[in-house]
């Protein structure tokens, strides 16, 4: 790989799916590439120090996606500030390549990159959206940045446009298995250290608490599979985030609907609220199966990491998970919104330990075939290659 200066750029304070791909991303560089990271203060920082990581402080910037016309103002001084802020910390690091790690942070590097910041690589983990903001968003960024990383087909068609479509790619952000494998922890033995029922059926919904993640659909379902298995639990294992009291992400009103729905349908015992936690492995190896009944998922990286530690995983056929899942082979696929199929899926593998095991082995191998750092990370320089050399020509020095 060339001799390659990086900054990495993150608005998250928080780790979620996409920090926890750069965090994947940084400790699989080989040394040819000298990474910094440019972030604000939050988990992130605390989790790239404790890597010794260079990091660099950066105030943050709103996603774009959810711009209301009341925060306009707001949020287009943020991404100028950011902008600005980039550069020079691109200055500083003498950085040969700014790659953004998320959508606020593509937006902001995309306007750097027209006050003479290096190349830009933008990874997109979000689904790019229809609304006016998004299509600002998906213009400015097409526009400016030099190459485009969806982490699925799924992801790349909610971006592509006729004039991206040679610097956009698809690849799949990878997996870190030796850091995230809960090695030799057998079932039994996860379910002793969270102090859980050896003899449940245990299903797991890990996602923040929002409606596309499908939690409603999952405690509907749940209400069906119980007349099967009346020890069958849903563990519910997420945090609100990004809740926008009335508008278009009120995730707070949503948590608290979930909590009437449960009662009125009295599960009370069957259906519980986890919140956010750190111990996802360890959980994901208590299962007997999870659940992604998300309807927008733009990877699922928590089905990965399930199916990664033999835990059998149903989603839906809409989105990244379909696209790596054989359905009925290393796990199942059923559609968005749809209860009585979800239930039908979960009675069938809580019914069939046989089965389960079938799907938790092929689904083990699926996942080191198909999310492999090193290979990602080949994939990954070669395009950081090709920018670099684009760069070199009189239109990529215009870019």
């Amino acid at each position: 790989m060339l001799d390659v200066k990086l900054l990495l750029v993150d608005h998250a304070t928080s780790v979620g799916s996409a920090q926890r791909a750069l965090l994947d991303l940084v400790c699989g560089l080989p040394p040819s590439v000298t990474p910094a990271v440019m972030c604000p203060r939050g988990e992130l920082r605390a989790a790239l120090g404790d890597l010794g990581v260079r990091v660099l402080p950066s105030a943050g910037v709103s996603n774009p996606q959810r711009l209301y016309a009341r925060r306009a103002l707001q949020v287009g001084r943020e991404v100028c500030v950011g902008a600005g802020a980039l550069r020079r910390a691109a200055a500083v690091t003498q950085a040969d390549i700014v790659h953004a790690n998320c959508i606020s942070s593509a937006v902001a590097a995309s306007y750097a990159r027209r006050l003479g910041c290096p190349p830009v690589v933008v990874q997109l983990h979000d689904v790019v959206g229809a609304t006016w903001a998004a299509n600002l968003a998906r213009r400015t960024i097409g526009a400016n940045a030099d190459a485009i990383i969806a982490n699925s087909e799924y992801t790349r068609k909610s971006f592509a446009e006729a004039r991206t479509n040679d610097r956009l790619y698809t690849l799949r952000s990878p997996l870190d298995r030796s850091k995230f494998h809960a090695a030799g922890l057998t079932v039994d033995a996860a379910r002793d250290m969270l102090g859980l029922n050896r003899r449940a059926k245990l299903v797991g919904l890990i996602a923040q608490i929002t409606p596309r993640k499908g939690q409603e659909t999952a405690i509907k379902a749940m209400e069906r599979v119980r007349a099967r298995h009346p020890q069958a639990r849903l563990l519910l294992v997420g945090g609100v985030e990004n809740g926008h009291a009335g508008g278009d992400h009120d995730n707070v009103s949503y948590e608290r609907w979930l909590y009437r729905l449960v009662r009125a349908l009295g599960m009370q015992e069957c259906v519980e609220f986890w919140g956010p936690r750190n111990d996802i492995p360890i959980i994901l190896r208590a299962l007997d199966v999870l659940v992604a009944p998300s309807w927008e998922e733009p990877q699922g990286r928590r089905v990965i990491e399930a199916m990664s530690l033999g835990t059998p995983a149903i989603a839906t056929a809409v989105g990244g998970p379909a696209e790596y899942i054989a359905d009925g082979v290393d796990g199942l696929l059923v559609a968005p919104r749809d209860v009585a199929a979800l239930a039908t899926a979960l009675t069938r593998l809580l019914g069939d330990g046989d089965f389960r095991e079938q799907l938790g082995r092929r689904a083990i191998d699926a996942v080191d075939a198909r999310f492999d750092r090193d290979d990602y990370v080949a994939k990954l320089a070669r395009i950081y290659g090709q920018v670099l050399a684009d760069q070199a020509t009189p239109a990529g020095a215009r870019r």
